[in-house]
């Protein structure tokens, strides 16, 4: 069994670690509301961007891995652009391949190899010289610039007008539209509910096909779907979590009580703790991931929290269930949590939560209070415990 010095020492030799790890490191990172690498700045080799508005306009000699609300690249990449976000501008051009994901993407230069985007609303300039394939898909989808090989595109509505050395595959729900200046060398095969608007100026060398495909359903159609599936949703979930809670408090006695105990006395001391769980452990193992430490670590920190997470959501009805017997009912706790006033909590906490904004955060509030008291409790084990 490891003593007691050995687990402080594990756990002071992770925190050293991680506060000398950018020192280390031999990429550029850089975490915040808001990172710029400006022109004629010197950038290691790779950038990892963790950022709520990220700004690249030095060279980069390597990759450039980029997570923000918005992004905007003006500088050359010579390696491939890894990107997520909400607005997307890629300016400058990139030597090997682009992955973007976002909810509006714009790109206006050259890239040397495969493009992928995927977002709500994709642009891709003439000015766009893309030397590999091109596989887009978004709401709205408009390829203008030059494709070297073959195009994969789906979206709601697809318009291309540019140069595309290879074959063109489009699958759009809405409406698909060939430019004047579309100059397609290959074969184009798209399916659609309706056919596609080619101008007469378009020049398509090889063949077209159109293949017929059902239009999509109906707002109220869809809208009675996912009501009937949340509806089904719902219902499962209560009867899982009543299930879990029930099963912990039998089985987990003195844990559960522990943990009613812990948040009592301290409510919102556990709610704080556990807002802090909540966002800096996945912030953390992103850190530990794109530094030395490589991904084992980062994977346990994931896995840890996510368990915490699901058993957090539990113990939130149960922590409820305790509030209301002693502040509601002015009953003292007993010596166990009793197994009916668990499931009870956790049906009431559930049907609360549907309530618009005040029973959500009312929800919102138990569950990191149980998260807390879950991980003060783990805390104090794993550090304390002989």
């Amino acid at each position: 069994m490891i003593s007691v010095f050995a687990r402080r020492a594990i756990v002071l030799a992770v925190f050293v670690s991680l506060s000398f790890a950018f020192s280390v490191s031999a990429a550029t990172v850089r975490v915040g509301e808001e990172a710029a690498l400006p022109l004629g700045e010197i950038v290691n080799p790779n950038v990892y961007m963790a950022v709520g508005t990220a700004i690249v306009s030095a060279p980069v000699d390597g990759d450039v891995t980029v997570a923000a609300g918005a992004a905007t690249f003006s500088g050359p990449i010579s390696g491939t652009l890894f990107v997520a976000g909400g607005t997307v501008e890629v300016l400058g051009p990139v030597s090997e391949n682009i992955r973007a994901v976002g909810g509006k993407l714009t790109l206006t230069s050259s890239v040397s190899g495969d493009t992928l985007l995927i977002g709500g609303d994709i642009s891709v300039l003439p000015t766009v010289k893309i030397l590999g394939d091109a596989l887009i898909a978004g709401g709205q989808v408009s390829l203008l610039g030059s494709v070297g090989k073959s195009a994969y595109l789906a979206g709601g509505d697809v318009f291309i007008d540019g140069h595309i050395s290879g074959n063109v595959h489009v699958y759009a729900a809405g409406q698909v539209r060939i430019g004047p200046n579309a100059v397609i060398d290959g074969d184009i095969t798209y399916q659609s509910s309706q056919e596609a608007l080619i101008d007469s100026q378009a020049v398509i060398t090889g063949e077209t096909h159109f293949e017929y495909s059902a239009p999509l359903l109906s707002a109220r159609d869809v809208h009675g779907f996912f009501a009937g599936l949340f509806g089904v949703a719902f219902v499962i979930r209560i009867l899982l979590l009543m299930t879990a809670a029930l099963l912990f408090v039998l089985v987990f006695r003195r844990v559960s009580v522990s943990l009613v105990n812990n948040s009592l006395a301290g409510f919102w001391k556990m709610v704080l703790v556990g807002f802090v769980v909540l966002i800096v452990v996945p912030f953390a193992s992103i850190i530990i991931l794109i530094t030395i430490f490589g991904g084992l670590i980062s994977a346990i920190m994931m896995a840890v929290w996510g368990l915490l997470i699901l058993i957090a959501q539990v113990y939130a009805g149960v922590l409820f269930a305790s509030i209301v017997q002693q502040k509601v009912f002015r009953k003292p706790m007993g010596p166990v949590v009793s197994w009916w006033s668990a499931v009870l909590g956790v049906l009431g906490l559930s049907i609360i939560g549907l309530v618009p904004y005040v029973g959500l955060l009312i929800w919102f509030g138990f569950f990191l209070a149980a998260l807390g008291a879950l991980s003060f409790m783990g805390y104090r084990h794993f550090l304390l415990s002989r």
